[in-house]
């Protein structure tokens, strides 16, 4: 084999696992700081809903929810009544405990920090906790949006807050406006 096949055959290869990985992390999403979520994202196919999902969220923070295709559970996509996100995907987990072990291995790897200091760095995001140690992460995802993850364990519900500008101050102070209204 000549030099030049070589490295050709070495580019394919590459240049073929490079695409083989890019479409299992865009089908299982991905563990790292760049994904939008630690659980399967919603499809792109959207019916308006009544689902068991949204029917704890407080009314008014959410309205506009779309049931949405998610492996782990019932998910919706709302949009938010108050100013300072875009958009809020809610899934409500068959089981807690495999959504607080999903946030764990997705999540638990970033390093401990406030998610009102966090300013897009590292690009892996932050992870903390919230009202009595519930899970909490911010980060930046791959397409540039600023995202706060939350979890309710007592209701099985895992909730992330997207805003599309990639503003992490803004986000977060939405958030922290939103988590005051309680649940129905």
């Amino acid at each position: 084999m000549t030099r030049n096949r070589f490295v050709l055959l070495a580019v394919v290869v590459v240049v073929l696992a490079f695409g083989v990985g890019l479409s299992l992390g865009l089908s299982i999403g991905s563990t790292g700081g760049a994904a939008a979520s630690s659980a399967p994202l919603p499809s792109a196919t959207a019916t308006p809903t009544t689902s068991t999902a949204i029917t704890e969220l407080p009314t008014s923070l959410y309205a506009g929810c779309q049931s949405q295709q998610s492996a782990v559970g019932t998910a919706v996509s709302c949009s938010s009544t108050i100013p300072g996100v875009d958009e809020v995907l809610v899934v409500k987990w068959r089981d807690a405990a495999a959504m607080q072990s999903d946030f764990a291995r997705t999540q638990g790897g970033k390093p401990d920090g406030k998610c009102s200091g966090y300013k897009g760095k590292p690009p892996s995001g932050i992870s903390s906790t919230w009202g009595n140690g519930k899970p909490l992460a911010c980060y930046v995802n791959s397409n540039g949006a600023a995202v706060v993850l939350w979890e309710a364990p007592e209701r099985a519900l895992e909730l992330l807050a997207i805003r599309r500008d990639g503003d992490t101050k803004k986000a977060f102070a939405w958030w922290n406006q939103a988590i005051k209204t309680p649940f129905s």
